[in-house]
């Protein structure tokens, strides 16, 4: 394991033991917001992914908001990645640092970027990070991570054919 790989173990790690506790209740509810508009001039989202078993697991991103979609990026390498390739179905919605709620969730449909999309998810986030967060994610560009960029639509969307399910 390379040092970067242990350091983003570590923050991980880290992240997980603050992760706020009604994070994990928002989690288990059901989705109550009819859309993204919420999220709107907020920077973090609580992304709750689903297990195969059922059990809701959250966590929460640097988003941004284009075209109406949520897009985030993260290590290609960690469980919400994996969880989200088995199970596209998602809650989201705006959160702090921590995870805890500001508002409450809208089921979602991930999807994940290349090429072209990728690279607009990624204007599109760097157009939203404020100056810090901007300086922190510079540091993460310039790291060997695998990254996966995620586009999040409204359920509502794919329910009504708009996108493929």
């Amino acid at each position: 394991m390379s040092l970067v790989e242990r350091g983003a173990a570590l923050n991980y790690r880290f992240l997980d033991a603050i992760r706020h506790k009604r994070a994990f209740e928002a989690a288990d509810s059901p989705a109550e917001s009819p859309d993204f508009g919420a999220m709107e001039g907020r920077h973090y989202a609580l992304v709750v992914t689903f297990k195969r078993s059922g059990e809701a697991i959250p966590s929460p991103v640097l988003f941004a908001l284009a075209d109406g979609k949520v897009v985030f990026r993260t290590d290609a390498g960690v469980g919400k990645v994996k969880r989200m390739r088995s199970n596209p179905r998602v809650l989201v919605g705006p959160c702090n640092l921590r995870g805890k709620p500001l508002d409450p969730l809208a089921a979602g449909h991930a999807r994940f970027l290349d090429g072209a999309e990728a690279e607009a998810a990624r204007l599109a986030l760097r157009r939203s990070y404020t100056l810090p967060m901007g300086i922190l994610e510079s540091g993460v560009d310039r790291m060997p991570i695998e990254l996966a960029y995620v586009e999040i639509t409204h359920a509502t969307e794919v329910d009504a054919g708009v996108m493929p399910v």
